[in-house]
């Protein structure tokens, strides 16, 4: 995500050619500007000189002072060139774990939807420094005080820029990252994934719930207080054999479960009624007799037993093919835990308790989600994730684990 080129400030500032008073009524920014302006004698003739009609202003007939920058642009080029400077330190920190092409392809998606108006008055911050700031944030967790320092924007400025750029990842990617199987093959080929991979037939996914800290917002009283006594919302997530997120549900209050949540989804309801387009019962591989297998999600002890969802079987008196299912479904259902193992690794804020109000918190829980699933997709990189040793069977950490808090 090199974006040299979408955050460099411009080596010139652009002429305006309209009344400078029309722009006062457009931006927030006017009233304060032209106490800044009215200092400036130079700048003030210009302004005069348009308000003629009849006098084709010249700049190459103007005298020098008249041409030059008003005092406060040329700090705003200075800061500009330390932001670049920002920018490429979050690209080069090793948390962030994030190609320029990606960034590049971010920052064109999401220009759209950020990009601001340029007036007379002001130069807005460029897209390329409002996805810089929202990955740093992402990445490391740090208080919007503390960026304020990194990439010189105040903090005020940087509570609206990450919420909002958050929203446009989700609006810009989504839908392309974020996407439930809609036909009966696109399920098969997940399954194919997890018995190829997990040696589990007929899994369509893995789910899970990973509680997000929080700080408790005003009238929450304790509907975020969750069983490991600390304020939270739920991230649901079912995921593929390649630890990539196939739907997410964020916002549940944290003294919810796993399974009370899943039970209120869209999703929930169309496996119950099937109209989510599973594919059909089938014989297992190798089967000799029984009856045709339905495809089902993984899940623990927190989901009920139904037709399209397994969980372990009880953990007392179990026989040896009992405690081999066992196995097989936690060695299967590990890639959930992985995926969120992963997604925290990369996306430090998961970390930390956020002090932002819950809606915000949904739209930078949703963004990290997207982004995770957009480093796979560019990068695959499966040696992150917990693997087995084919011979032996032994557990081989994966990196997540060891990387340092």
């Amino acid at each position: 995500m090199c974006m040299n080129g979408a955050i460099e400030c411009p080596e010139s500032q652009e002429t305006c050619t309209g009344d400078p008073h029309s722009v006062r009524g457009k931006s927030k920014f006017g009233i304060r500007g032209s106490k800044f302006f009215s200092s400036s004698s130079a700048l003030q003739r210009r302004s005069d000189a348009r308000r003629e009609p009849n006098i084709d202003l010249d700049e190459k007939a103007l005298p020098e002072a008249a041409t030059a920058s008003p005092p406060f642009v040329q700090v705003t080029r200075l800061h500009s060139a330390a932001k670049v400077a920002c920018v490429q330190a979050v690209l080069d920190d090793r948390k962030i774990k994030i190609d320029p092409d990606i960034f590049s392809e971010i920052v064109e998606r999401v220009t759209p939807y950020i990009e601001k108006q340029r007036t007379f008055w002001r130069e807005p911050l460029t897209p390329g420094l409002h996805v810089a700031i929202t990955l740093r944030f992402l990445a490391t967790g740090d208080s919007y005080k503390s960026l304020q320092y990194a990439f010189r924007v105040a903090h005020n400025t940087i509570s609206c820029i990450v919420p909002e750029t958050c929203r446009a990842i989700v609006s810009a990617f989504g839908d392309e990252e974020l996407q439930v199987p809609q036909t009966p093959e696109a399920w098969k080929q997940v399954a194919r994934w997890f018995e190829e991979w997990w040696n589990f037939p007929h899994v369509i996914g893995a789910i899970d719930g990973k509680h997000i800290r929080l700080r408790n917002p005003p009238f929450g009283r304790t509907h975020y207080y969750n069983y490991k006594k600390f304020f939270s919302m739920i991230l649901l997530a079912i995921v593929d054999a390649s630890y990539k997120f196939l739907y997410v549900d964020v916002g549940a209050i944290g003294s919810e479960s796993d399974g009370g949540v899943f039970a209120q989804t869209r999703l929930c309801e169309m496996l119950a009624k099937q109209e989510a387009n599973l594919p059909q019962p089938e014989f297992l591989p190798d089967a000799i007799n029984g009856a045709p297998v339905d495809y089902f999600l993984l899940g623990d002890d927190a989901f009920p037993l139904r037709n399209y969802f397994m969980k372990p079987y009880p953990k007392r008196g179990l026989s040896k093919e009992e405690r081999i299912y066992n196995y097989r479904l936690s060695r299967a259902g590990r890639t959930v835990e992985n995926a969120f193992g992963i997604l925290a690794s990369k996306f430090r804020v998961l970390h930390t308790s956020m002090c932002i109000k819950p809606d915000c918190a949904e739209s930078v829980v949703l963004a990290a989600c997207v982004l995770h699933n957009l480093i796979i997709k560019r990068n695959p990189r499966r040696q992150e994730a917990d693997q087995e040793n084919p011979i032996t069977h032994d557990f081989i950490p994966g990196a997540w684990r060891s990387d340092p808090p």
